[in-house]
């Protein structure tokens, strides 16, 4: 199951994994990016399957970046471990925050508790972000409770909307169109253009879900406008 390099345009490589071990995979070399960081190298972009490398072609070629990346890949095994970031986010479920659920329970033949329950039971892995700055795609939902995406997309999604699309769930950090079934919403900010980092969330950290009732969505939301909401509070950073 060895990785596969090539290039991928003029200015970036990318590096694929089996997808029995792409998730550990990952994860490790972005760690070791992070902690080498080799020479002409940009940024680089976890995804499901594979990370993507860009490169400046003139600081360094493409034969000397593959190079570089063979040797760390080498010793992935020697990769200093450091658990990820867990974060704890409050969801109001249900009502105008979650328009979808009703329809949701009924067609999978459970209540809406039922569904709720299962929604919050795993502790979800940021796989990639993709789509809209910091849209979280989350791998380990109850596969019971998978839904296919709407015929016809909603026009406009409010920020903050929990849904969910076949065997995953996600959240919208920003008001944009979407085909989501749309269970929840959370006040906290996954991006913010102010904020330093602006996006919250990494591919590597893991997410579970608080639901909070529209009372306490309403003055977590009111904190935040406020700025004195603690990002950190339910998340544990090395």
């Amino acid at each position: 199951m060895k990785p596969t390099i090539h290039a991928y345009g003029d200015t970036a490589l990318r590096v694929s994994f089996h997808p029995d071990t792409a998730a550990e995979d990952v994860r490790k070399l972005a760690l070791l990016l992070h902690q080498h960081w080799p020479q002409g190298v940009r940024e680089w972009v976890p995804a499901f399957h594979a990370v993507t490398i860009f490169y400046d072609p003139l600081t360094c070629s493409l034969q000397e970046l593959t190079a570089d990346v063979e040797q760390l890949l080498h010793r992935q095994s020697e990769t200093l471990e450091q658990d990820p970031v867990c974060w704890e986010l409050p969801v109001c479920y249900g009502g105008a925050c979650g328009p979808d659920l009703t329809d949701a329970a009924a067609r999978l033949g459970i209540t809406e508790e039922e569904l709720i329950h299962k929604h919050i039971k795993p502790v979800y892995a940021v796989r990639m972000l993709g789509f809209l700055p910091g849209f979280p795609y989350l791998e380990g939902m109850d596969a019971t409770i998978a839904l296919p995406r709407h015929a016809e997309p909603r026009r406009s999604v409010p920020a903050g909307s929990v849904g969910i699309a076949g065997s995953q769930t996600g959240i919208y950090p920003l008001a944009s169109p979407g085909g989501w079934q749309l269970i929840g919403r959370t006040p906290v900010r996954l991006y913010d253009k102010l904020r330093e980092p602006s996006v919250l969330l990494e591919a590597g950290d893991m997410v579970t879900f608080k639901p909070v009732s529209e009372a306490e969505f309403s003055t977590i939301k009111e904190e935040i406008e406020a700025g004195t909401y603690n990002y950190r509070k339910g998340a544990r950073r090395p």
